[in-house]
């Protein structure tokens, strides 16, 4: 993707107030099941974390979302939001994982059911400590997020 596209893909604008977009902003995230990390105001960053847990018997996955956003004043009722995602997950075989692996039991391959989802973990499971580290760059994420906003919006307004 160019850079004009991720911008836009995470930008929208909105006739609202600052406060009100700022509000909005933290009720999504906390909505969400984030953490926020830190809300600042002045700047109008919002920086917030997820952190989930997944898998089977045989094999773990831990992710972690590290979101920010940035509310920026347009004039007096128009702001303009940038939201980031970054992403970063590891795998990890469990006890009943490694057994699967030395034979013991079904494959690897037939044990994860998120593929999918997280090919680099998948790919690198038999390495025990399968990493992803990446922006996210899909446009449906980013759209869901913002669809979330403007529920909070609702809720907050």
């Amino acid at each position: 993707m160019t850079p004009l596209e991720i911008s836009t893909m995470q930008t929208r604008d909105y006739e609202i107030t600052r406060r009100l977009a700022f509000d909005s902003v933290l009720g999504m995230f906390q909505d969400m099941g984030y953490i926020i990390n830190n809300a600042d105001w002045d700047t109008g960053l919002v920086n917030a974390t997820y952190s989930a847990r997944e898998g089977s018997a045989f094999f773990k996955v831990n992710e972690v979302i590290q979101s920010s956003a940035f509310i920026r004043s347009m004039g007096e009722k128009k702001v303009k939001i940038r939201i980031n995602m970054k992403r970063t997950a590891s795998g990890e075989k469990t006890a009943a994982g490694g057994a699967a692996s030395m034979g013991i039991g079904m494959g690897l391959g037939m044990l994860v059911p998120f593929g999918s989802l997280i090919p680099s973990i998948v790919d690198g499971a038999a390495n025990e400590n399968a990493r992803d580290n990446s922006v996210v760059l899909d446009p449906a994420a980013y759209q869901s997020l913002f669809n979330k906003f403007e529920n909070s919006l609702f809720v907050t307004e």
